[in-house]
């Protein structure tokens, strides 16, 4: 399939688990500018990395650059780690500068070492070529494939299936004040569908689903069958029953959260999720034996005028290296300065 570049950025600004950052509005994506310079420090942490670099002009001037990537994880499915850059070297990154002429912001499209890419934008689409392992159970790692039309509906939900106080939040919505600059992270199913890797733990009367980026987890009760008594949360509260192979889980007593039903990205605006949200989610294994779908249906009828439902694929992964990142607030706000 064909994408454009612009297509490409927007996607995956749709695809980011917070889904509130990479706004398209603090750059100028119609303009793309190469910077050579000196690497002077890597900040490799949640929400995203942060590359600074400096870069000497023809005319001898010093100009200091931030290079906003993407999260730990994804950097991490590209083949990255916390060395894979050296301070002192040089690269070469070209992409879309800031919107703002204040600062030296640059959203990459290319990171080079002389000829050599370390990152090019495009790849964040392909899929890990690591050959597929067969899954005894859902115990252990998987990693959830981008499925750009259930992100984008996610991230960007129309008009049409709002209830009225939908629609006006979402006129409302302000990436400035959203829950991900605070580390507020974001309740399922956005992370559940999220391009990332998961790690699954059966128990006897539980089992714990945790998400490498932002390290949040949900606890998933075998041996509940009530939502009674349990108090709100941002994750809620989830009940699962086996079902013919597949593991059901009902989920309610959900806390308010201000993007909790469509993540603000710069394109359209959030809209929340109320006490009254109802997630139903179905992990049931393929026929290959090495993968599962994961689907869900959505109610919230203070924001959602009509049912959401979507479903997105995950491959077992259990030779990938699980590593939750937290989600340092500093690096949550600096998208903020703009």
């Amino acid at each position: 399939m064909h994408l454009s570049r612009v297509s490409i950025v927007i996607l995956f600004m749709l695809a980011m688990p917070v889904l509130a950052h990479h706004s398209p509005s603090k750059y100028n994506m119609a303009q793309m500018v190469t910077v050579t310079g000196t690497l002077k420090k890597v900040d490799w942490s949640n929400p995203h990395v942060y590359i600074y670099m400096e870069e000497t002009t023809p005319a001898g001037a010093t100009l200091e650059w931030e290079i906003e990537c993407f999260p730990p994880s994804l950097l991490r499915r590209m083949g990255w780690t916390k060395e894979t850059l050296r301070i002192g070297e040089t690269l070469t990154v070209r992409g879309n500068p800031g919107k703002n002429p204040k600062y030296k912001d640059l959203f990459p499209s290319v990171i080079k070492r002389g000829d050599r890419p370390l990152f090019a934008l495009a790849d964040v689409l392909k899929e890990t070529s690591a050959p597929p392992a067969k899954a005894a159970s859902l115990n252990g790692v998987w990693s959830t494939a981008l499925d750009m039309r259930v992100m984008s509906q996610a991230a960007s939900p129309a008009m049409s299936t709002l209830t009225p106080r939908g629609v006006e939040a979402r006129k409302r919505y302000d990436e400035d004040t959203s829950p991900t600059s605070h580390c507020v992270p974001s309740p399922p199913p956005l992370w559940m569908i999220t391009p990332e890797l998961k790690r699954v733990t059966l128990g006897k009367d539980s089992i714990l689903i945790e998400s490498e980026q932002a390290g949040v987890h949900r606890t998933i009760h075998l041996n509940s069958s009530s939502h009674e008594g349990a108090l709100p949360s941002i994750q809620g509260h989830s009940i699962g029953r086996w079902e013919d192979g597949s593991l059901v889980v009902d989920t309610a007593q959900f806390a308010y959260h201000g993007i909790g039903n469509g993540g603000g990205n710069g394109i359209s605006a959030g809209v929340p999720s109320s006490t009254r949200k109802h997630l139903i989610e179905r992990f049931t294994p393929n026929a290959d034996g090495a993968s599962l779908t994961y689907s869900f249906e959505l109610t919230d009828p203070e924001y959602l005028a009509v049912p959401r439902k979507g479903s997105v694929r995950w491959s077992f992964s259990p030779r990938a290296a699980f590593t939750a990142e937290k989600c340092e607030l500093d690096i949550a706000r600096r998208y903020m300065k703009n």
